[in-house]
């Protein structure tokens, strides 16, 4: 990259670039993977090839920009280039050079407005179905008017909790709910299962004082804001893993921020032990029923679904978690899609600018999806709700919700 600039905003990402880049030019294996493969071939093709000027920064960045971090990337490299963290890093020195951008700012702080929205639900969820307000929100803040947006709760995950302590279990098995911004705020449902799944089983709860995981700051860039929410999370998770307690995440990519970013990023003591005690929810059932722990007198849910795995989970080697659990419930035909990304991405999929590369990325899936018949979606990432529902136009849920159903809830 050619363009100068302040050696401590970049550091060595050039000489970087130059090499990691130069590798996969003559490799290719993750093409298929990732829309942002495609363009960066070309400029590599410009310099190697063509012997014309190499990449600037500002090319580079519209690739970055096309890079959801969603790391299918890293298992499939057989030449050791961490792209994701590549691109990471330029997005983490473009911010401290420029600052954040207005669509990213909002896009990345959906705790907040769930908090600011949820006394006034019916209203904001009114605003965001106006034909009118979504085209005047294209226009400034570039949110595709097409993408349907999620409802906001009136009564959010963590009131809800607050007025429903779970009975006292036995014990011996102690749960930290962390519950995620979107379960909080746009789809509690979510939440209310697992609490009722995990109450059935005799397992004790908690629900510890808890912010935004730091993965939607992170993947933008915004590593202050990320490292902020990571250092507050841990100091109360810390010491709630010391005592012995599991915490479980509804979310997958949350469960993934605990597991690998949260460890690499801080590199304390503590969130290497939070980190070794998180389980995403699908998981931590998973990991009950091996043990014989288990209710499995399961009621028939007759009907067929359709199991996504999302990157988080096959990130943690866990895409199979939910999948097994759900084959568990008499007369409920799972078909299992492995069809990769959704497309949708953290912030990728609300934005006017990459609104139909989410839907080519996903395209795939939603045909799939939708050659199975199924009356359900069913997937571990709240983000791939949205995006499949939208894309192969059918009802989604959580596997925990399923669960819950056939447990006569």
């Amino acid at each position: 990259m050619s363009t100068p600039t302040e050696p401590t905003v970049w550091g060595d990402l050039d000489k970087r670039f130059k090499t990691d880049t130069k590798k996969c030019y003559y490799c290719g294996i993750c093409e298929p993977l990732c829309p942002a493969f495609t363009p960066l071939f070309k400029l590599l093709s410009r310099e190697y090839e063509e012997q014309g000027a190499p990449a600037t920064r500002e090319e580079f960045g519209a690739i970055a920009d096309l890079c959801y971090y969603c790391k299918l990337c890293l298992p499939a490299c057989g030449i050791g280039v961490n792209f994701p963290r590549l691109i990471l890093d330029y997005k983490i020195a473009r911010v401290k050079e420029r600052g954040q951008t207005l669509q990213n700012t909002l896009l990345m702080n959906q705790e907040l407005i769930g908090k600011l929205s949820s006394p006034v639900a019916p209203i904001a969820n009114w605003a965001l179905a106006n034909g009118l307000n979504r085209r005047v929100m294209e226009f400034v803040v570039g949110i595709d008017h097409r993408r349907t947006m999620p409802k906001i709760a009136g009564e959010p995950f963590p009131r809800w909790f607050k007025n429903h302590p779970p009975k006292k279990g036995a014990g011996t098995r102690k749960v930290a709910i962390f519950s995620g911004c979107f379960t909080d705020y746009y789809d509690p449902a979510v939440g209310i299962a697992a609490v009722k799944v995990l109450e059935r089983n005799g397992v004790e709860m908690i629900y510890p004082q808890q912010r935004c995981c730091g993965i939607p700051m992170l993947s933008e860039g915004s590593l202050d804001k990320a490292l902020e929410n990571f250092k507050a999370n841990i100091s109360v998770l810390a010491p709630l893993a010391k005592e012995g307690y599991t915490i479980v995440a509804l979310d997958g990519p949350c469960a993934m921020t605990f597991r690998q970013e949260v460890p690499q990023f801080l590199g304390t003591e503590d969130a290497r032990n939070v980190g070794f005690r998180v389980r995403d929810i699908n998981q931590y059932l998973s990991e009950m029923f091996k043990r014989g722990e288990l209710d499995t007198n399961f009621n028939p849910v007759e009907g067929t679904v359709a199991y996504h795995a999302s990157c988080a989970a096959k990130l943690q080697r866990i895409e199979t978690a939910g999948f097994d659990l759900l084959k568990l419930i008499p007369g409920l035909t799972v078909a299992r899609v492995d069809k990769g990304c959704c497309g949708f991405d953290g912030t990728f999929g609300f934005k006017k600018q990459t609104f139909d590369l989410a839907n080519q990325v996903g395209a795939e899936l939603f045909a799939w999806v939708k050659s199975t018949n199924a009356q359900e979606a069913i997937t571990d990432c709240p983000l791939c709700k949205v995006q499949i529902a939208d894309g192969a136009h059918v009802r989604t849920a959580h596997p925990v919700e399923v669960i819950a159903r056939a447990y006569g809830f």
